[in-house]
């Protein structure tokens, strides 16, 4: 369920950031954070809701909770850093 919950909130933060990015920023994930509460049953249908919590020049952090039968199943928070596109293309490459 972990990584289905961080696919979801990726694609519904980037969603949100892209429209707001200059020509030259790009956003990365600069943390993600889950505390799992509740198990959700193989197949089962959940609702999950993502909220901007915080907005910076160079940063937005969305917070998020994942619910099943209306008990609170996961929640946590998702960090995305903006960065020059050349300069964040420089750090990968260094990294080789």
């Amino acid at each position: 369920g972990t990584t289905a919950v961080l696919a979801a909130v990726i694609d519904i933060a980037r969603g949100i950031i892209e429209p707001h990015l200059g020509e030259h920023e790009v956003a990365v994930t600069s943390s993600f954070e889950i505390k799992h509460r509740a198990p959700v049953p193989h197949g089962a249908t959940a609702e999950l809701v993502v909220t901007v919590a915080q907005v910076g020049p160079a940063r937005m952090l969305c917070d998020f909770v994942v619910r099943h039968n209306g008990t609170v199943a996961a929640r946590g928070s998702y960090d995305q850093s903006v960065l020059d596109t050349a300069s964040w293309h420089e750090r990968v490459d260094a990294t080789g």
